[in-house]
């Protein structure tokens, strides 16, 4: 079992590099400079990493491995489609609130097409967007959401979630409504899951 410095040292390392990696992406960041923002010498790092892409794979896993989690948690529930939906939204939020940071570097490394990227996606990625397509699958069996291709309306969903946290400073100077944060999650979520409900269509089960 590590000791409490040593475990003090592994979390300041990835603290900082979440941040540096959020704000200059992989190419634009080094090693050097986290060991240095860390106040720790090289060594360390590498101590617990093997390389900088180590350490970068590291910490997007360490975002995208608890949300993939939650969001199958919620799906694999007996609740109606469109809770489960707010869930996802709820686990999104969750994730950009709690861990800004880690959002960003995952949202930037997706952006820039890093290779890693590819990985994350197909390791994780692929499970939330399979879980947010049965679950729209299921709405649609149930006649509470419109028929649509499941996988297409699962990628539209996400893009939404990800536009509206990521663009939502944006939003609110644009927008004649203004919520506070913790209303913005049931607003989110009703406004998706009304975009998703047959009545959209106006094809009433």
């Amino acid at each position: 079992m590590p000791m409490k410095s040593e475990t003090d040292s592994k979390d300041k390392i990835e603290k900082v590099a979440t941040k540096i990696f959020a704000e200059k992406g992989f190419d634009g960041s080094s090693v050097r400079e986290i060991a240095e923002k860390a106040g720790l010498g090289k060594p360390m790092i590498y101590y617990y990493f093997k390389n900088k892409d180590d350490l970068y794979f590291k910490l997007l896993e360490t975002a995208v491995s608890p949300l993939c989690s939650k969001i199958e948690e919620v799906t694999g529930t007996a609740a109606s489609p469109p809770e489960k939906i707010k869930g996802i939204v709820g686990a999104y939020q969750e994730l950009f609130w709690k861990k800004p940071n880690l959002f960003q570097l995952v949202h930037m490394a997706a952006e820039k097409k890093e290779k890693v990227a590819g990985v994350i996606a197909e390791k994780y990625f692929t499970r939330a967007h399979l879980a947010l397509s049965d679950t729209i699958q299921e709405g649609i069996e149930k006649k509470v959401f419109k028929k649509d291709n499941p996988s297409m309306l699962a990628f539209s969903v996400i893009g939404i979630i990800l536009h509206y946290l990521t663009m939502g400073h944006i939003i609110q100077k644009v927008s004649a409504d203004r919520y506070a944060p913790e209303e913005f999650i049931n607003v989110l979520a009703s406004h998706i899951i009304q975009l998703l409900s047959v009545e959209a269509d106006g094809n009433l089960p």
